[in-house]
């Protein structure tokens, strides 16, 4: 585990020893994460393209070097967002 102490509220960011495994930030104490977790959740719900699709342009983005938020590009949340920004465009989800 690294704690990232330049954010906001305080950050654990995990990486699990297996390669290509995806990493994961975890907060405590935080009730917009949670709010934002039942957001994203309730979108997955809505539709099973959500997940894979996010999972994918996350793995794209990753492999470009433009999905870490601590260095100045785009958060897991900002994607996931954008996803489904796109698919609500698209007219696939509410």
């Amino acid at each position: 585990p690294e704690p990232r102490l330049r954010a906001a509220v305080p950050i654990l960011r995990w990486e699990p020893q297996h390669r290509g495994a995806p990493c994961c930030d975890v907060s405590v104490n935080s009730t917009l994460a949670v709010v934002n977790s039942q957001l994203v959740g309730a979108y997955v719900a809505a539709d099973m393209r959500v997940k894979p699709l996010v999972v994918a342009l996350k793995a794209w983005a990753r492999a470009r070097g433009i999905n870490d938020r601590s260095r100045g590009t785009l958060s897991s949340f900002a994607i996931t967002l954008m996803v489904i920004h796109y698919l609500q465009r698209r007219r696939l989800l509410p």
